[in-house]
C-alpha cells in the first residue's frame, strides 16, 4: 500500500524500516534476486539504526559469517537490549561455546535465561542441558532441568520431546527397579 509520508509519518517510518529489512534479507538469501552481501548489509543497517531488533539480529548473524566479530556483537547486543529472543539465544551460544569470544558460562546462562523467558525453545533446551550436566560454578538441578525441558517440549521442539520421552522411560525404569530392590 502507498503511504503518504506527510500525513502519517510514524506509520511511513515503520513501513520503510520493514521494507529495508525485507530487501536486506532477500539480498542476502538471494530471493528473487542475485545474492549480494554488501547491499544486504547496507539495507539491514538502515533498518538496524532505526532500532529494528530483527534487523539488528539478522545483521549481527551476517556479520558473524563475514568474520566482522566486533561489529556483529555490537548489533546482536543492540537486539538483545530490546529483548529479541533469537539474539539472546545466539549470544548465549557464543558465550557457551567460546569459539568467538572467551567462554563465559555466567553470561551464557544469563542470555539463555533471557531467551527462555520469551519461550525460545532452543534456549529452554540449552538450560536443560546446563542443569543436567552443570557447567563450572553451576549446581546440578534436576527439577529446573525437567521444567525447562517440559516447557521446550510443549513448544514442539522435537529434540526436547525426544529427551523428555527418554527421561520418562528412565524414571519409570528407575521406579520399577526400586520396587524390586535392584539398583
Amino acid at each position: 500500500p502507498k503511504l503518504d509520508p506527510k500525513t502519517n509519518r510514524q506509520q511511513y517510518e515503520l513501513y520503510m524500516i520493514e521494507k529495508h529489512y525485507n530487501i536486506g534479507v532477500n539480498l542476502y538469501e538471494g530471493i528473487n534476486c542475485i545474492k549480494n552481501v554488501n547491499k544486504s548489509i547496507y539495507h539491514l543497517k538502515i533498518a538496524a539504526e532505526k532500532n529494528s531488533p530483527k534487523a539488528q539480529f539478522y545483521l549481527g548473524k551476517i556479520l558473524l559469517f563475514e568474520k566482522k566479530i566486533e561489529e556483529a556483537l555490537y548489533y546482536l547486543n543492540l537486539s538483545s537490549k530490546q529483548n529479541f529472543s533469537d539474539a539472546n539465544f545466539l549470544l548465549g551460544k557464543i558465550h557457551y561455546e567460546g569459539t568467538i569470544v572467551k567462554k563465559d558460562f555466567d553470561k551464557a546462562l544469563h542470555y539463555f535465561e533471557l531467551a527462555a523467558f520469551k519461550n525460545h525453545s532452543n534456549a529452554l533446551l540449552m538450560l536443560f542441558h546446563i542443569y543436567v550436566q552443570p557447567l563450572k560454578g553451576i549446581k546440578k538441578d534436576y527439577k529446573k532441568a525437567f521444567n525447562y525441558l517440559s516447557r521446550s517440549a510443549k513448544l514442539n521442539n522435537s529434540a526436547s520431546q525426544y529427551y523428555l520421552g527418554i527421561w520418562h522411560l528412565k524414571e519409570k525404569f528407575w521406579y520399577y527397579n526400586k520396587n524390586i530392590g535392584i539398583y
